[in-house]
């Protein structure tokens, strides 16, 4: 879809094209006809100084073509004019050897080509005087009115397009101005998305205001729903919890030791169930990529989550080191996160015969690496554990629900998770890579 600021531009421009073409021919026209008029208004005057060199002596009509002013014994001057009364003619000594003919009867004007093919203003009148009929048709040269308007024309098209240019970049600027609160809004928004604000500013204008405020409707119904979600599982997983328990304390009632084969099979069910609820609440309570106005310091998460490991397994003593940048703020949902690391540096703590390291590589994209230096995972269980679709909680020994978890958590998200042996520590290798986006 075009811009709606190109969409204006486009409208404008044309509306302008349009009013100044229409204005430029009005002027142009307008100008032409007054310059024309005052010519005829002349030459109405010229005809009449032409008739005052007319007279009628012994009933003969004669024309002192003698007296007639200068601009008319010129020749090709460019003013002309023809005499005719009694089926006689006299012209002007302006005209030379050229003949004029005479045009309609009457009093009319118009335009032909004169002497030496320059256009003439043709005005021509009968009278009546001394009682005799008399046509007088006078003419002058209008290439240099002509000259003159189309140098107007000229230079009335380049004012225009300058004005027009002026008006235009004015008008770029007002809707510029007007559209600011648009791009205002996109740039929190892009803040939203990437955790830097909660909601969108609702000081806009009236046009977009119920936009945001439908926008800041729609990011408080998602996450009241994430978190009414998030507080019906863990209702769900209490619930779940006690019951569960006390099948597994049923189970080993010493009335079934005398059926050991059918009390382990229940055990191993009922530890089978309790595996598929957690996983499956643990699934259901991600928020999963494209969360919005959320973010997270990995950084800061996993050095919380090394003192609390710190504490865990304080018999083991264990070196937690940390290598990359002092901060590492990114758009996702923090719940998400702190299970996600926990899951695999817990992992990694409980494997570990000393060192547990979490690396941070951020060009040319970001990817998490923990290792310890436990004793890892043979290639064929790595073969199983990296295979597509493979579920992680039922192929390897050890590893079970946690790791499970984290691959569910990873998919969320669109990331990717390698499994690999560490080339420096000796042991399990974790490669996390997820579509981050760096908070701005």
């Amino acid at each position: 879809m075009r811009s709606i600021q190109r969409r204006l531009a486009g409208g404008l421009l044309l509306s302008l094209l349009i009013t100044f073409a229409v204005q430029w021919w009005l002027v142009t026209a307008t100008m032409q006809f007054l310059v024309e008029a005052q010519m005829r208004t002349r030459l109405e005057h010229d005809a009449e100084a032409v008739l005052a060199l007319v007279s009628v002596v012994k009933g003969q009509a004669v024309v002192d073509l003698k007296a007639a002013e200068p601009v008319f014994q010129q020749p090709y001057s460019g003013h002309y004019f023809l005499v005719s009364a009694s089926g006689q003619s006299w012209r002007s000594r302006s005209l030379w050897d050229f003949n004029m003919q005479w045009q309609a009867p009457g009093e009319s004007t118009s335009q032909i080509f004169g002497p030496r093919q320059q256009p003439l203003l043709i005005f021509e009148r009968s009278y009546q005087k001394q009682g005799m009929h008399w046509r007088v048709l006078v003419a002058e040269d209008l290439t240099h009115l002509q000259q003159d308007l189309q140098r107007f024309r000229l230079r009335y098209a380049l004012l225009s397009l300058v004005v027009l240019g002026l008006i235009i970049g004015f008008q770029i600027i007002v809707v510029r101005r007007a559209l600011l609160p648009l791009q205002l809004t996109r740039a929190q928004l892009t803040e939203l998305e990437r955790g830097g604000r909660d909601t969108l500013s609702t000081e806009v204008p009236v046009e977009i205001r119920p936009l945001v405020m439908q926008i800041n409707r729609l990011l408080e119904i998602m996450q009241g729903r994430l978190q009414r979600s998030r507080n019906a599982l863990g209702n769900l997983a209490h619930g779940i919890k006690t019951p569960l328990a006390a099948l597994m304390q049923s189970v080993r009632q010493p009335e079934l030791e005398r059926y050991p084969d059918l009390q382990d099979d229940l055990l191993d069910k009922a530890l089978r169930v309790q595996k598929i609820t957690e996983k499956e609440l643990h699934r259901a309570r991600m928020a999963g990529g494209g969360t919005l106005g959320q973010a997270v310091d990995i950084i800061s998460a996993v050095q919380d989550l090394f003192s609390l490991l710190a504490s865990v397994y304080r018999d083991k003593n264990l070196d937690f080191q940390l290598q990359g940048p002092h901060d590492l703020p990114v758009n996702a949902d923090r719940d998400d996160m702190l299970e996600l690391l926990g899951v695999l540096l817990d992992n990694a703590s409980k494997w570990a015969k000393g060192v547990v390291r979490v690396s941070v590589v951020t060009a040319p994209k970001v990817v998490l690496v923990i290792e310890d230096d436990g004793p890892g995972v043979d290639e064929e269980k790595l073969a199983q554990l990296v295979q597509r679709g493979s579920r992680m909680d039922e192929q390897v020994e050890g590893f079970g629900l946690g790791l499970a978890i984290a691959k569910d958590i990873v998919d969320s998200y669109g990331g990717e998770l390698h499994l690999c042996r560490s080339g420096t520590l000796s042991g399990l290798r974790v490669e996390l890579e997820l579509p981050w986006v760096l908070k701005g």
